[in-house]
């Protein structure tokens, strides 16, 4: 895909053990060109994650100087003291999948 074309995004969206992980590994396996969507995160990385891999990880300052600009996040969220949002310059030209648990107070 280049810059000309853009991006797609399909959202996942279920509550926790329904099978999320599953369709999203068969999907990226089965489709070269559909990637998962990478989230920024102001929670430190745990054992393991590489930023740009897994997250991207940045500071409360970082992260909040992006919200500034009401374009740089699809979605963003507080969730347990951490910021955490979809960057739309990642999405922009590539065609991912972005996968959420629906909070208890959307039910």
């Amino acid at each position: 895909m280049n810059k000309k074309d853009k991006g797609k995004l399909y959202v996942i969206s279920a509550p926790s053990g329904t099978g999320k992980s599953s369709l999203i590994s068969y999907i990226t396996q089965s489709f070269d060109n559909v990637e998962l969507s990478i989230s920024a995160t102001t929670r430190p990385p745990r054992t393991g994650e590489e930023n740009g891999k897994h997250y991207f990880f940045m500071s409360n300052d970082e992260f909040n100087s992006l919200k500034k600009d009401k374009h740089a996040f699809i979605e963003n969220a507080e969730v347990h003291d951490h910021q955490y949002g979809t960057p739309r310059s990642y999405i922009e030209y590539r065609v991912c999948l972005l996968y959420t648990s629906p909070s208890p107070r959307d039910s």
